[in-house]
């Protein structure tokens, strides 16, 4: 059986949003790994990696997506994924990284709270 796996990169301002559909995999993680650089590489602001369509995540996926995090808060940026599917948040879950990423489900929210994010610090 072959991996399913489709994306697109979409800018809006100064916010990068990945769109990632299939699997995310050890077949796939080359690709999603280029595509998660590609897209923070896309715009010096922060970035959404929606992930609504996404059915299946494994730990591969999930070094790749820990390891972006990690350089978008040494970068001082914002990184929110947008899921809503119950089997991708249950490893969410099942690993502990419901804490340690931004979730919310869906792309609107992603984008008002980065937009909250960004006044709250002109405000400070």
């Amino acid at each position: 059986m072959l991996d399913y796996y489709d994306s697109e990169i979409e800018l809006f301002g100064d916010v990068g949003v990945l769109v990632v559909s299939g699997e995310t995999d050890l077949h796939t993680a080359p690709q999603f790994r280029r595509d998660v650089d590609e897209a923070m590489g896309a715009t010096a602001g922060d970035v959404v990696l929606d992930l609504t369509d996404l059915e299946l995540v494994d730990s591969t996926a999930l070094g790749i997506l820990m390891a972006a995090a990690g350089r978008m808060i040494e970068e001082q940026r914002s990184l929110v994924l947008v899921m809503s599917r119950n089997p991708v948040l249950r490893v969410f879950a099942v690993t502990g990284l419901l804490d340690f990423f931004s979730i919310v489900p869906t792309r609107a929210e992603a984008m008002a709270r980065l937009s909250f994010s960004r006044d709250s610090s002109k405000v400070a």
